[in-house]
């Protein structure tokens, strides 16, 4: 599963998790307008930290959140190659699937 099919998996699951309704997720959409709000927006960001092994919102440089879904996939997509881990994206997709427990709200 690729960076961008897991971010998206991640929107999708979080939003039914929180009954949510998406707006159509393409890469011109605005995070703040696609249907989340922003409690769901950083459970996303959790979640994405668990699957792909990366935070882009935690280094020692300042880092801007994305507006539009294609700028976030493109962050993370940087992160996970330039990550120094030897973990491949296959064994961060398992450790923590968007279907896990991790993605649903206690």
């Amino acid at each position: 599963m690729s960076t961008r099919d897991l971010i998206l998996s991640a929107f999708e699951q979080v939003a039914a998790d929180h009954g949510q309704r998406l707006t159509p997720l393409a890469d011109d959409t605005i995070v703040n307008e696609c249907g989340l709000d922003s409690m769901s927006v950083a459970i996303v960001v959790t979640c994405l930290e668990d699957s792909l092994g990366v935070d882009p919102f935690t280094k020692d440089q300042w880092v801007d959140f994305p507006t539009t879904l294609g700028e976030l996939v493109r962050l993370y997509e940087r992160e996970v190659a330039g990550s120094t881990t030897t973990m491949t994206l296959e064994q961060r997709t398992e450790r923590k699937s968007p279907n896990s427990k991790r993605f649903r709200s206690p």
